[in-house]
């Protein structure tokens, strides 16, 4: 049985590597959140890439990063941090916001030009 699981995993192994980026480290960004807002307001994100995004909670209360155009909305608790897997993106422009504070907004630009970050 246990040898009949191994084989399975190995057969997977190629579809997984192609569905999550071959192995290779996904470019890494990264946004806080401060109680004056997200850090950066404006995030510059390469087209045509998967993207591994960090988002920080650094407020003492739960924030909920939405966002409408990228189909995205997590709750991140106060002090924590999640990833969101990104793309690939084409160029223009996303806006984000903390639903729970509607005042605090960004925006990501997805450009042919954006190079990859660090957090």
């Amino acid at each position: 049985m246990t040898l009949c699981l191994y084989a399975a995993g190995l057969r997977a192994a190629p579809r997984a590597r192609a569905l999550f980026g071959g192995g290779a480290p996904l470019p890494l960004f990264a946004l806080a959140v401060t109680d004056a807002g997200f850090s950066p307001r404006t995030l510059a994100l390469p087209a045509e890439k998967k993207i591994k995004l960090i988002v920080s909670n650094r407020t003492s209360g739960p924030i909920e990063f939405e966002s409408f155009s990228l189909h995205r909305e997590q709750i991140v608790v106060a002090g924590a941090k999640i990833t969101v897997f990104l793309g690939p993106l084409k160029p223009g422009r996303y806006d984000f916001f903390d639903d729970f504070h509607r005042d605090s907004a960004g925006v990501i630009t997805v450009s042919t030009s954006a190079a990859a970050g660090h957090p």
